[in-house]
Protein backbone atom coordinates (compact mmCIF):
# COMPACT_ATOMS: atom_id res chain seq x y z
CA UNK A 1 0.00 0.00 0.00
CA UNK A 2 1.38 3.31 -0.82
CA UNK A 3 2.21 5.84 1.50
CA UNK A 4 0.81 9.25 1.73
CA UNK A 5 1.14 12.52 3.24
CA UNK A 6 -1.53 14.43 4.33
CA UNK A 7 -1.18 18.37 5.10
CA UNK A 8 -2.80 19.44 8.57
CA UNK A 9 -4.22 23.05 8.45
CA UNK A 10 -5.19 24.80 11.74
CA UNK A 11 -9.00 23.41 12.10
CA UNK A 12 -8.85 21.90 9.16
CA UNK A 13 -8.68 18.17 7.80
CA UNK A 14 -7.89 16.95 4.36
CA UNK A 15 -8.83 14.04 3.89
CA UNK A 16 -10.23 12.46 0.38
CA UNK A 17 -14.08 11.74 0.68
CA UNK A 18 -14.04 8.28 -1.65
CA UNK A 19 -15.45 5.42 0.39
CA UNK A 20 -14.24 1.72 0.29
CA UNK A 21 -16.34 -1.05 0.84
CA UNK A 22 -14.42 -3.85 2.31
CA UNK A 23 -15.38 -4.42 6.29
CA UNK A 24 -13.92 -6.69 8.64
CA UNK A 25 -15.97 -10.23 9.27
CA UNK A 26 -16.83 -11.61 12.83
CA UNK A 27 -15.18 -14.60 14.13
CA UNK A 28 -16.58 -18.12 14.02
CA UNK A 29 -19.61 -19.34 16.42
CA UNK A 30 -23.23 -20.19 16.50
CA UNK A 31 -26.26 -17.79 15.90
CA UNK A 32 -27.04 -15.76 19.24
CA UNK A 33 -30.42 -14.04 19.72
CA UNK A 34 -29.64 -10.70 18.74
CA UNK A 35 -32.00 -8.03 19.78
CA UNK A 36 -30.55 -5.29 17.93
CA UNK A 37 -27.78 -2.24 19.12
CA UNK A 38 -26.42 -3.12 22.25
CA UNK A 39 -26.69 -0.68 25.43
CA UNK A 40 -24.46 -0.23 27.79
CA UNK A 41 -24.24 1.77 31.06
CA UNK A 42 -21.24 2.87 32.92
CA UNK A 43 -21.58 0.53 35.80
CA UNK A 44 -18.65 -1.23 35.13
CA UNK A 45 -16.90 0.83 32.72
CA UNK A 46 -13.38 1.34 32.79
CA UNK A 47 -12.49 4.36 34.22
CA UNK A 48 -9.17 6.26 32.50
CA UNK A 49 -8.12 9.28 33.72
CA UNK A 50 -5.15 10.67 31.27
CA UNK A 51 -2.45 12.45 32.78
CA UNK A 52 -1.47 16.25 31.45
CA UNK A 53 1.54 17.64 30.30
CA UNK A 54 4.57 16.93 31.97
CA UNK A 55 7.47 19.39 32.32
CA UNK A 56 10.48 19.01 30.66
CA UNK A 57 8.48 16.63 27.63
CA UNK A 58 10.11 16.23 24.26
CA UNK A 59 8.07 17.44 21.21
CA UNK A 60 7.18 13.82 20.41
CA UNK A 61 6.67 13.31 23.77
CA UNK A 62 3.82 15.94 24.08
CA UNK A 63 2.19 14.02 20.80
CA UNK A 64 2.25 10.93 22.41
CA UNK A 65 0.25 12.36 25.73
CA UNK A 66 -1.90 14.41 23.20
CA UNK A 67 -3.04 11.20 21.66
CA UNK A 68 -3.37 9.56 25.15
CA UNK A 69 -5.47 12.20 26.24
CA UNK A 70 -7.86 11.59 23.91
CA UNK A 71 -8.62 8.21 25.54
CA UNK A 72 -9.81 9.74 28.82
CA UNK A 73 -12.77 7.42 30.29
CA UNK A 74 -15.84 8.44 29.88
CA UNK A 75 -14.86 10.22 26.93
CA UNK A 76 -13.66 13.83 27.42
CA UNK A 77 -11.15 16.09 25.89
CA UNK A 78 -10.37 18.04 28.81
CA UNK A 79 -7.18 16.69 29.85
CA UNK A 80 -6.01 16.80 25.63
CA UNK A 81 -6.78 20.54 25.47
CA UNK A 82 -3.66 21.05 27.70
CA UNK A 83 -0.71 19.70 25.46
CA UNK A 84 -2.20 22.51 22.76
CA UNK A 85 -0.87 26.16 22.45
CA UNK A 86 -3.58 28.44 23.76
CA UNK A 87 -4.90 29.69 20.53
CA UNK A 88 -5.20 26.19 19.41
CA UNK A 89 -6.98 25.06 22.53
CA UNK A 90 -9.34 27.64 21.84
CA UNK A 91 -10.34 26.59 18.62
CA UNK A 92 -9.99 23.04 18.65
CA UNK A 93 -13.43 21.49 17.94
CA UNK A 94 -12.94 18.10 18.60
CA UNK A 95 -16.96 17.19 18.04
CA UNK A 96 -16.83 17.74 14.36
CA UNK A 97 -15.94 14.02 13.75
CA UNK A 98 -14.01 10.93 14.55
CA UNK A 99 -10.95 9.38 13.30
CA UNK A 100 -9.55 5.87 14.34
CA UNK A 101 -6.95 3.89 13.22
CA UNK A 102 -5.79 0.38 13.71
CA UNK A 103 -1.96 1.33 14.32
CA UNK A 104 -0.13 3.51 14.53
CA UNK A 105 3.84 4.46 13.91
CA UNK A 106 5.81 6.02 16.80
CA UNK A 107 6.03 10.20 16.77
CA UNK A 108 8.85 11.72 15.01
CA UNK A 109 10.22 14.54 14.36
CA UNK A 110 11.21 18.16 16.39
CA UNK A 111 9.47 20.90 15.28
CA UNK A 112 6.88 19.27 13.19
CA UNK A 113 6.26 15.76 14.60
CA UNK A 114 4.64 13.51 12.00
CA UNK A 115 2.61 10.73 13.46
CA UNK A 116 1.06 7.72 10.82
CA UNK A 117 -1.93 6.38 10.73
CA UNK A 118 -2.94 3.08 9.94
CA UNK A 119 -6.30 1.62 8.56
CA UNK A 120 -7.99 4.63 9.56
CA UNK A 121 -12.05 4.86 9.51
CA UNK A 122 -14.43 8.46 9.83
CA UNK A 123 -17.27 8.66 11.73
CA UNK A 124 -19.30 12.41 11.12
CA UNK A 125 -19.72 14.42 13.99
CA UNK A 126 -23.28 12.77 14.45
CA UNK A 127 -21.60 9.28 14.87
CA UNK A 128 -22.01 8.28 10.96
CA UNK A 129 -20.15 5.86 9.48
CA UNK A 130 -18.57 7.08 6.98
CA UNK A 131 -16.09 4.32 5.99
CA UNK A 132 -12.33 4.16 5.50
CA UNK A 133 -10.32 7.02 4.75
CA UNK A 134 -8.77 7.56 1.20
CA UNK A 135 -6.10 6.23 1.70
CA UNK A 136 -6.24 4.57 4.87
CA UNK A 137 -2.88 5.06 6.15
CA UNK A 138 -2.37 8.96 6.60
CA UNK A 139 0.48 10.86 8.02
CA UNK A 140 -0.66 13.82 10.66
CA UNK A 141 1.69 16.89 10.93
CA UNK A 142 1.84 18.29 13.92
CA UNK A 143 3.67 21.84 14.13
CA UNK A 144 5.45 22.65 17.48
CA UNK A 145 6.35 25.71 19.30
CA UNK A 146 7.38 26.91 23.18
CA UNK A 147 4.69 28.30 25.54
CA UNK A 148 6.17 29.04 28.65
CA UNK A 149 8.59 27.38 28.72
CA UNK A 150 6.57 23.87 27.47
CA UNK A 151 6.22 22.38 23.90
CA UNK A 152 2.85 22.97 22.56
CA UNK A 153 1.04 22.07 19.64
CA UNK A 154 -0.06 24.70 17.45
CA UNK A 155 -2.22 22.87 14.70
CA UNK A 156 -4.55 19.58 15.23
CA UNK A 157 -7.29 18.24 13.35
CA UNK A 158 -11.06 19.26 14.25
CA UNK A 159 -11.97 15.32 15.14
CA UNK A 160 -10.85 13.27 17.86
CA UNK A 161 -8.31 10.72 16.81
CA UNK A 162 -8.07 7.49 18.83
CA UNK A 163 -7.40 3.66 17.96
CA UNK A 164 -9.85 1.27 16.86
CA UNK A 165 -9.16 -1.48 20.44
CA UNK A 166 -10.71 2.13 22.54
CA UNK A 167 -13.37 3.10 19.97
CA UNK A 168 -14.95 -0.40 20.47
CA UNK A 169 -15.17 -0.25 23.97
CA UNK A 170 -16.16 3.51 24.66
CA UNK A 171 -19.08 3.71 21.72
CA UNK A 172 -21.51 1.80 20.90
CA UNK A 173 -23.87 1.74 17.72
CA UNK A 174 -27.27 2.90 18.81
CA UNK A 175 -30.40 4.67 16.03
CA UNK A 176 -31.19 8.00 15.45
CA UNK A 177 -35.51 7.69 14.81
CA UNK A 178 -37.09 10.14 12.24
CA UNK A 179 -40.50 9.87 10.29
CA UNK A 180 -40.53 9.43 6.59
CA UNK A 181 -41.95 12.17 4.49
CA UNK A 182 -45.72 11.88 5.67
CA UNK A 183 -45.11 10.59 9.43
CA UNK A 184 -46.22 7.44 8.50
CA UNK A 185 -43.38 5.53 10.31
CA UNK A 186 -40.31 6.18 12.06
CA UNK A 187 -36.94 5.64 9.89
CA UNK A 188 -34.08 4.19 12.02
CA UNK A 189 -30.35 6.05 11.24
CA UNK A 190 -27.20 4.01 12.78
CA UNK A 191 -24.88 6.31 14.42
CA UNK A 192 -22.19 5.32 16.91
CA UNK A 193 -22.24 7.47 20.69
CA UNK A 194 -20.10 7.09 23.68
CA UNK A 195 -21.42 4.85 25.89
CA UNK A 196 -22.81 5.00 29.56
CA UNK A 197 -24.25 8.74 31.27
CA UNK A 198 -23.56 10.36 28.37
CA UNK A 199 -25.85 8.26 25.96
CA UNK A 200 -28.85 9.76 26.67
CA UNK A 201 -26.99 13.48 25.86
CA UNK A 202 -25.61 12.59 22.66
CA UNK A 203 -28.79 11.01 21.47
CA UNK A 204 -31.01 14.08 22.02
CA UNK A 205 -28.15 16.40 20.57
CA UNK A 206 -28.28 13.42 17.76
CA UNK A 207 -31.97 14.13 16.83
CA UNK A 208 -31.39 17.60 17.43
CA UNK A 209 -29.73 18.08 14.05
CA UNK A 210 -32.17 17.38 11.99
CA UNK A 211 -32.80 14.73 9.54
CA UNK A 212 -29.84 13.12 8.26
CA UNK A 213 -30.96 12.28 4.75
CA UNK A 214 -33.65 15.03 3.28
CA UNK A 215 -36.46 14.46 1.26
CA UNK A 216 -35.86 11.29 3.28
CA UNK A 217 -37.10 11.73 5.92
CA UNK A 218 -38.60 14.68 8.87
CA UNK A 219 -37.70 15.71 12.59
CA UNK A 220 -41.35 17.37 14.42
CA UNK A 221 -38.47 18.45 16.80
CA UNK A 222 -38.06 22.54 15.95
CA UNK A 223 -35.47 23.43 14.05
CA UNK A 224 -34.34 26.21 17.30
CA UNK A 225 -34.74 23.52 19.53
CA UNK A 226 -31.74 23.11 21.60
CA UNK A 227 -30.78 21.17 24.38
CA UNK A 228 -30.52 22.85 27.95
CA UNK A 229 -27.12 21.44 29.72
CA UNK A 230 -27.97 17.46 29.52
CA UNK A 231 -30.71 14.65 29.74
CA UNK A 232 -30.48 13.74 33.38
CA UNK A 233 -31.75 9.96 34.44
CA UNK A 234 -33.45 10.18 37.73
CA UNK A 235 -32.69 7.04 39.98
CA UNK A 236 -36.28 5.41 39.49
CA UNK A 237 -35.47 5.78 35.43
CA UNK A 238 -37.25 8.92 34.26
CA UNK A 239 -35.49 11.03 31.57
CA UNK A 240 -35.77 14.53 31.97
CA UNK A 241 -35.18 16.72 28.58
CA UNK A 242 -34.92 19.82 29.25
CA UNK A 243 -35.06 21.70 25.61
CA UNK A 244 -35.38 25.92 25.08
CA UNK A 245 -36.96 27.35 21.90
CA UNK A 246 -39.91 27.24 20.18
CA UNK A 247 -40.72 23.90 22.03
CA UNK A 248 -43.75 24.79 24.31
CA UNK A 249 -46.03 26.56 21.56
CA UNK A 250 -46.02 23.50 19.78
CA UNK A 251 -49.29 22.24 18.27
CA UNK A 252 -50.09 19.09 20.07
CA UNK A 253 -50.25 16.60 17.47
CA UNK A 254 -46.29 18.18 16.75
CA UNK A 255 -45.86 17.31 20.35
CA UNK A 256 -47.09 14.12 20.12
CA UNK A 257 -44.81 12.78 17.21
CA UNK A 258 -41.86 14.58 18.48
CA UNK A 259 -42.54 12.46 21.77
CA UNK A 260 -43.01 9.51 19.56
CA UNK A 261 -39.18 10.19 18.00
CA UNK A 262 -37.30 10.83 21.87
CA UNK A 263 -39.06 7.65 23.10
CA UNK A 264 -37.73 4.92 20.14
CA UNK A 265 -34.27 7.38 20.35
CA UNK A 266 -33.85 6.85 24.22
CA UNK A 267 -35.38 3.71 24.93
CA UNK A 268 -32.06 2.53 23.76
CA UNK A 269 -30.59 3.38 27.24
CA UNK A 270 -31.55 0.49 29.18
CA UNK A 271 -32.11 2.82 32.45
CA UNK A 272 -34.60 4.55 31.05
CA UNK A 273 -38.35 3.86 31.60
CA UNK A 274 -40.30 6.88 30.76
CA UNK A 275 -39.32 10.33 29.64
CA UNK A 276 -40.44 14.37 30.58
CA UNK A 277 -39.73 16.70 28.49
CA UNK A 278 -39.20 20.40 29.70
CA UNK A 279 -39.77 23.55 27.78
CA UNK A 280 -37.84 26.61 28.79
CA UNK A 281 -37.94 24.56 32.63
CA UNK A 282 -41.61 23.56 32.52
CA UNK A 283 -42.94 19.98 31.93
CA UNK A 284 -44.56 20.03 28.34
CA UNK A 285 -48.07 18.44 28.49
CA UNK A 286 -48.90 15.92 26.10
CA UNK A 287 -52.12 15.36 24.55
CA UNK A 288 -54.50 14.09 27.13
CA UNK A 289 -52.84 15.83 30.21
CA UNK A 290 -49.86 14.07 30.54
CA UNK A 291 -46.01 15.33 31.21
CA UNK A 292 -44.86 11.96 31.64
CA UNK A 293 -44.48 9.09 28.74
CA UNK A 294 -43.06 5.60 28.50
CA UNK A 295 -40.40 4.36 26.18
CA UNK A 296 -42.68 2.40 24.60
CA UNK A 297 -44.82 5.53 23.76
CA UNK A 298 -44.69 5.60 19.64
CA UNK A 299 -45.39 2.13 18.89
CA UNK A 300 -47.54 1.78 16.14
CA UNK A 301 -44.87 4.16 14.25
CA UNK A 302 -42.50 0.90 14.41
CA UNK A 303 -39.75 0.88 11.54
CA UNK A 304 -40.12 -3.34 12.06
CA UNK A 305 -43.83 -2.83 11.21
CA UNK A 306 -46.20 -2.79 14.79
CA UNK A 307 -48.98 -4.30 13.33
CA UNK A 308 -47.22 -6.48 10.52
CA UNK A 309 -48.80 -10.63 11.06
CA UNK A 310 -46.41 -12.38 12.52
CA UNK A 311 -47.04 -15.52 10.70
CA UNK A 312 -44.77 -17.72 7.91
CA UNK A 313 -46.54 -18.03 4.76
CA UNK A 314 -45.51 -20.76 2.54
CA UNK A 315 -46.19 -22.62 -0.66
CA UNK A 316 -46.98 -26.68 -0.94
CA UNK A 317 -48.07 -28.15 -4.13
CA UNK A 318 -48.76 -24.61 -5.39
CA UNK A 319 -51.09 -23.60 -2.88
CA UNK A 320 -50.45 -20.74 0.13
CA UNK A 321 -50.40 -21.86 3.37
CA UNK A 322 -49.76 -20.15 6.76
CA UNK A 323 -47.54 -21.66 9.56
CA UNK A 324 -48.68 -20.84 12.63
CA UNK A 325 -46.84 -21.96 15.92
CA UNK A 326 -45.42 -24.43 13.67
CA UNK A 327 -48.77 -25.63 12.49
CA UNK A 328 -49.94 -25.74 8.46
CA UNK A 329 -53.22 -24.35 7.12
CA UNK A 330 -54.27 -23.38 3.81
CA UNK A 331 -55.15 -19.33 3.54
CA UNK A 332 -58.85 -18.91 2.56
CA UNK A 333 -58.11 -16.58 -0.21
CA UNK A 334 -58.04 -17.69 -4.04
CA UNK A 335 -54.33 -18.79 -3.63
CA UNK A 336 -54.82 -21.18 -0.66
CA UNK A 337 -58.09 -22.66 -2.54
CA UNK A 338 -56.71 -23.36 -6.09
CA UNK A 339 -53.62 -24.10 -8.09
CA UNK A 340 -52.19 -21.47 -10.10
CA UNK A 341 -48.38 -21.80 -10.80
CA UNK A 342 -46.83 -19.96 -8.38
CA UNK A 343 -43.02 -20.75 -7.67
CA UNK A 344 -43.14 -18.00 -4.88
CA UNK A 345 -44.99 -15.43 -2.45
CA UNK A 346 -44.51 -12.78 -1.12
CA UNK A 347 -47.24 -10.69 1.62
CA UNK A 348 -48.11 -7.66 2.06
CA UNK A 349 -47.18 -6.22 6.04
CA UNK A 350 -50.30 -7.34 7.19
CA UNK A 351 -50.87 -10.61 5.32
CA UNK A 352 -54.09 -9.32 3.26
CA UNK A 353 -52.74 -9.79 0.05
CA UNK A 354 -50.24 -12.35 -1.43
CA UNK A 355 -48.27 -11.40 -4.85
CA UNK A 356 -47.50 -14.77 -6.49
CA UNK A 357 -44.56 -15.60 -8.82
CA UNK A 358 -45.66 -17.16 -11.59
CA UNK A 359 -43.94 -20.70 -12.10
CA UNK A 360 -41.77 -19.29 -14.87
CA UNK A 361 -40.29 -16.30 -13.21
CA UNK A 362 -42.18 -14.02 -15.74
CA UNK A 363 -44.91 -12.90 -13.87
CA UNK A 364 -46.46 -11.42 -10.95
CA UNK A 365 -50.27 -12.27 -10.27
CA UNK A 366 -52.04 -10.33 -6.85
CA UNK A 367 -54.40 -11.55 -4.83
CA UNK A 368 -56.09 -11.10 -1.57
CA UNK A 369 -55.49 -13.57 1.12
CA UNK A 370 -59.05 -13.94 2.47
CA UNK A 371 -62.08 -15.59 1.01
CA UNK A 372 -64.56 -13.58 2.19
CA UNK A 373 -62.71 -10.22 0.76
CA UNK A 374 -64.32 -8.32 -1.87
CA UNK A 375 -62.89 -5.35 -3.54
CA UNK A 376 -59.63 -5.07 -7.09
CA UNK A 377 -58.06 -8.21 -5.77
CA UNK A 378 -60.85 -10.71 -4.85
CA UNK A 379 -60.08 -12.21 -7.91
CA UNK A 380 -56.29 -12.56 -9.03
CA UNK A 381 -54.70 -9.82 -10.97
CA UNK A 382 -51.95 -10.29 -13.85
CA UNK A 383 -49.70 -6.66 -12.70
CA UNK A 384 -46.53 -7.63 -14.24
CA UNK A 385 -46.48 -10.20 -17.45
CA UNK A 386 -43.21 -9.85 -19.42
CA UNK A 387 -40.80 -10.45 -16.81
CA UNK A 388 -37.47 -12.54 -17.60
CA UNK A 389 -36.32 -14.04 -14.06
CA UNK A 390 -38.07 -12.60 -11.26
CA UNK A 391 -36.24 -12.52 -7.66
CA UNK A 392 -38.88 -12.81 -4.30
CA UNK A 393 -40.48 -9.49 -4.63
CA UNK A 394 -40.74 -7.28 -1.26
CA UNK A 395 -43.59 -5.21 0.70
CA UNK A 396 -43.04 -1.75 2.17
CA UNK A 397 -45.46 0.17 5.24
CA UNK A 398 -46.82 2.57 2.20
CA UNK A 399 -48.11 -0.66 0.29
CA UNK A 400 -45.34 -0.95 -2.39
CA UNK A 401 -45.09 -3.86 -4.06
CA UNK A 402 -41.04 -3.71 -5.26
CA UNK A 403 -39.85 -6.59 -7.62
CA UNK A 404 -36.50 -7.12 -9.14
CA UNK A 405 -36.48 -8.48 -12.69
CA UNK A 406 -32.84 -10.33 -13.59
CA UNK A 407 -32.63 -9.57 -17.64
CA UNK A 408 -29.40 -10.45 -19.62
CA UNK A 409 -28.80 -6.40 -19.72
CA UNK A 410 -28.70 -6.24 -16.27
CA UNK A 411 -31.55 -5.94 -13.13
CA UNK A 412 -34.66 -3.90 -14.12
CA UNK A 413 -36.39 -2.30 -10.78
CA UNK A 414 -40.08 -1.97 -10.72
CA UNK A 415 -42.27 -1.00 -8.09
CA UNK A 416 -46.69 -1.69 -8.31
CA UNK A 417 -48.64 0.75 -5.75
CA UNK A 418 -52.22 2.14 -6.40
CA UNK A 419 -52.71 0.54 -9.28
CA UNK A 420 -49.56 1.58 -11.17
CA UNK A 421 -46.24 0.01 -12.32
CA UNK A 422 -43.05 1.97 -12.53
CA UNK A 423 -39.91 0.86 -13.33
CA UNK A 424 -37.57 2.83 -10.72
CA UNK A 425 -34.28 3.64 -11.44
CA UNK A 426 -31.58 2.63 -8.88
CA UNK A 427 -27.97 3.50 -9.48
CA UNK A 428 -25.90 0.64 -9.20
CA UNK A 429 -28.60 -1.98 -8.68
CA UNK A 430 -30.33 -1.09 -12.14
CA UNK A 431 -28.52 -2.44 -14.61
CA UNK A 432 -26.14 -4.84 -12.65
CA UNK A 433 -26.29 -9.11 -12.21
CA UNK A 434 -28.79 -9.15 -8.85
CA UNK A 435 -28.46 -12.27 -6.50
CA UNK A 436 -31.41 -11.53 -3.84
CA UNK A 437 -32.55 -8.35 -2.81
CA UNK A 438 -34.57 -6.67 0.10
CA UNK A 439 -36.47 -3.40 0.95
CA UNK A 440 -36.78 -2.33 4.54
CA UNK A 441 -40.13 -2.06 5.74
CA UNK A 442 -39.79 1.84 6.38
CA UNK A 443 -39.71 1.99 2.20
CA UNK A 444 -36.33 3.82 2.33
CA UNK A 445 -33.52 1.27 2.06
CA UNK A 446 -33.04 -1.32 -0.78
CA UNK A 447 -30.56 -3.91 -0.52
CA UNK A 448 -28.68 -5.90 -3.05
CA UNK A 449 -26.17 -9.02 -3.41
CA UNK A 450 -24.33 -8.18 -6.57
CA UNK A 451 -22.42 -10.81 -8.73
CA UNK A 452 -19.64 -9.70 -9.23
CA UNK A 453 -16.02 -10.91 -9.84
CA UNK A 454 -13.78 -11.06 -7.91
CA UNK A 455 -16.23 -11.14 -5.27
CA UNK A 456 -19.98 -10.86 -4.90
CA UNK A 457 -20.52 -7.17 -2.80
CA UNK A 458 -23.38 -6.04 -0.62
CA UNK A 459 -24.92 -2.78 -1.45
CA UNK A 460 -27.63 -0.24 0.15
CA UNK A 461 -29.42 2.52 -2.16
CA UNK A 462 -32.05 4.79 -0.14
CA UNK A 463 -35.38 5.22 -2.06
CA UNK A 464 -36.50 9.05 -2.32
CA UNK A 465 -39.99 9.39 -2.84
CA UNK A 466 -39.51 13.20 -3.97
CA UNK A 467 -41.06 13.14 -7.18
CA UNK A 468 -40.90 9.86 -9.81
CA UNK A 469 -39.31 7.50 -6.93
CA UNK A 470 -35.81 7.06 -7.18
CA UNK A 471 -32.79 5.33 -5.32
CA UNK A 472 -29.40 7.28 -4.32
CA UNK A 473 -26.19 5.43 -5.75
CA UNK A 474 -25.72 2.28 -3.96
CA UNK A 475 -22.70 1.83 -1.51
CA UNK A 476 -21.00 -0.91 -0.41
CA UNK A 477 -21.70 -2.19 2.83
CA UNK A 478 -19.85 -5.55 2.57
CA UNK A 479 -17.21 -6.54 -0.03
CA UNK A 480 -15.53 -10.16 -0.05
CA UNK A 481 -12.00 -10.33 1.93
CA UNK A 482 -9.68 -12.46 -0.71
CA UNK A 483 -12.08 -12.77 -2.98
CA UNK A 484 -14.22 -15.41 -1.23
CA UNK A 485 -17.72 -13.92 -0.98
CA UNK A 486 -20.36 -15.38 -2.72
CA UNK A 487 -23.89 -14.39 -1.46
CA UNK A 488 -26.91 -17.02 -2.49
CA UNK A 489 -29.07 -14.94 -0.10
CA UNK A 490 -30.28 -12.06 1.99
CA UNK A 491 -32.53 -11.49 5.27
CA UNK A 492 -33.27 -8.67 7.67
CA UNK A 493 -31.94 -9.47 11.28
CA UNK A 494 -33.24 -5.81 12.60
CA UNK A 495 -34.14 -2.90 10.71
CA UNK A 496 -31.11 -1.78 10.59
CA UNK A 497 -29.18 -4.93 10.11
CA UNK A 498 -29.17 -7.46 7.53
CA UNK A 499 -28.25 -11.97 7.45
CA UNK A 500 -26.27 -12.94 4.18
CA UNK A 501 -25.69 -16.53 3.39
CA UNK A 502 -22.32 -16.97 1.72
CA UNK A 503 -20.95 -19.65 -0.48
CA UNK A 504 -17.08 -19.99 0.78
CA UNK A 505 -15.88 -23.58 -0.40
CA UNK A 506 -16.89 -27.11 -1.54
CA UNK A 507 -19.67 -27.81 -0.08
CA UNK A 508 -19.95 -25.20 2.96
CA UNK A 509 -21.34 -22.18 3.34
CA UNK A 510 -21.92 -19.37 5.85
CA UNK A 511 -24.85 -17.33 7.81
CA UNK A 512 -23.25 -13.78 8.44
CA UNK A 513 -24.77 -10.65 8.91
CA UNK A 514 -23.93 -6.93 8.25
CA UNK A 515 -24.75 -3.46 9.46
CA UNK A 516 -26.81 -1.43 6.77
CA UNK A 517 -24.45 1.68 7.47
CA UNK A 518 -21.46 -0.55 6.30
CA UNK A 519 -19.50 -0.29 10.01
CA UNK A 520 -16.75 -3.50 10.65
CA UNK A 521 -18.96 -6.29 12.13
CA UNK A 522 -16.89 -6.42 15.34
CA UNK A 523 -18.85 -3.65 16.29
CA UNK A 524 -22.14 -6.00 16.01
CA UNK A 525 -22.85 -8.89 18.13
CA UNK A 526 -21.87 -11.74 16.17
CA UNK A 527 -23.47 -14.10 14.37
CA UNK A 528 -22.24 -16.55 12.23
CA UNK A 529 -23.24 -20.07 11.49
CA UNK A 530 -21.54 -22.72 9.93
CA UNK A 531 -23.76 -24.69 7.33
CA UNK A 532 -22.13 -27.96 5.97
CA UNK A 533 -23.10 -29.36 3.01
CA UNK A 534 -26.09 -26.44 1.49
CA UNK A 535 -24.45 -23.96 -0.70
CA UNK A 536 -27.79 -22.47 -1.33
CA UNK A 537 -29.57 -22.52 1.65
CA UNK A 538 -31.48 -19.51 2.45
CA UNK A 539 -31.93 -17.69 5.73
CA UNK A 540 -35.96 -16.92 6.87
CA UNK A 541 -35.56 -14.27 8.95
CA UNK A 542 -37.28 -10.66 9.40
CA UNK A 543 -36.49 -7.75 11.27
CA UNK A 544 -38.24 -7.89 13.84
CA UNK A 545 -35.75 -9.15 16.62
CA UNK A 546 -38.50 -11.35 18.42
CA UNK A 547 -39.42 -13.40 15.37
CA UNK A 548 -37.36 -17.06 14.94
CA UNK A 549 -34.81 -17.20 12.31
CA UNK A 550 -35.20 -20.20 10.15
CA UNK A 551 -32.34 -21.95 7.45
CA UNK A 552 -34.17 -23.82 4.46
CA UNK A 553 -31.74 -25.86 2.75
CA UNK A 554 -32.11 -26.52 -0.58
CA UNK A 555 -34.13 -29.83 -0.14
CA UNK A 556 -36.64 -28.06 1.51
CA UNK A 557 -36.07 -29.01 5.25
CA UNK A 558 -35.90 -26.01 7.62
CA UNK A 559 -33.55 -25.67 10.89
CA UNK A 560 -34.44 -23.27 14.11
CA UNK A 561 -31.19 -21.11 14.54
CA UNK A 562 -32.72 -19.94 18.26
CA UNK A 563 -33.39 -22.20 21.31
CA UNK A 564 -37.55 -22.41 21.41
CA UNK A 565 -38.45 -22.11 17.80
CA UNK A 566 -41.20 -23.62 16.49
CA UNK A 567 -40.49 -26.52 14.74
CA UNK A 568 -41.19 -25.99 11.35
CA UNK A 569 -43.20 -28.78 8.78
CA UNK A 570 -41.00 -30.17 5.78
CA UNK A 571 -41.91 -30.57 2.13
CA UNK A 572 -42.52 -26.44 1.95
CA UNK A 573 -41.45 -25.04 -1.47
CA UNK A 574 -40.71 -21.94 -0.11
CA UNK A 575 -41.44 -20.29 3.37
CA UNK A 576 -41.03 -16.52 4.10
CA UNK A 577 -41.89 -13.59 6.96
CA UNK A 578 -44.60 -10.91 5.33
CA UNK A 579 -42.80 -7.82 3.87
Amino acid sequence: MSRRTVSWLAGGLLVAAALSGCVSMPQSGEVQDVPGPPNSNTDDQFQFNPRPPLVGETPTETVDGWFEAMTATPVSTVVARQFLSSAQAASWSPEDGILTYDTARTPQGFGTVNVTLFGVNRLDARGQWLGPADPDDLTLRFPMEPEDGQWRITSVPDALIVDEAWFETSYQPANLYFFNPNARVLVPEPVFLPRGDQLPTSLVRGLLQGPIHSGLERSFLPNNAALDLAVTVTPDGVAQVPLRGDVGSLPAETIDLMADQLAWTLRQDPQIRSIQLLADGEPLVLPGGATEFGVDYGSAFDPAGRYADEELFGLRQGRVVRVVDGVEQPITGPFGTKQYGLSDISLNLDASLVAGVGESGTSVILSSAFGSASGLYAVPRTVMSDAVDLLHPAWDTAGRLWMVDRRPSGAVVSVFHNGTLERVNVPGISGERVTDFLVSRDGTRLVAALDEAPSDQVVVSRILATGRLHGTVARPIVGGPGGLLRVRDLGWRTPTSIFFVNAIAGRQSELRSASVDGSPATFDPQAVYSLQGDLDAQVISSPRTEDPIYLQSSGGGFKALLANSPQLPTGLQVLHYVG
